[in-house]
């Protein structure tokens, strides 16, 4: 069982069908419940605290190779 993740920060979604598992700080983790999975990559993140600071569940930011920007969210600080 996962918890979904559009729901913690507040959106509309639809059944998730895809659950993924974040380790937290030491031996705590979490399953969140996605619609779809785009990729797997690795990351260099910037902090952004001091622009995102009106949304705390956003702890930085990295730039794909296609260069989008990507927003990191907190698992810690997403009120679960």
């Amino acid at each position: 069982d996962f918890e979904c993740l559009a729901t913690a920060l507040g959106l509309s979604a639809g059944p998730s069908r895809f659950g993924f598992t974040i380790g937290i700080a030491g031996s705590e983790q979490r399953t969140f419940g996605v619609e779809e999975l785009v990729s797997e990559e690795e990351l260099v993140v910037k902090p952004i605290s001091r622009l995102a600071g009106g949304c705390p569940s956003i702890s930085g930011a990295s730039i794909l190779a296609d260069g989008q920007v990507v927003l990191i969210l907190d698992p810690l600080k997403l009120g679960f």
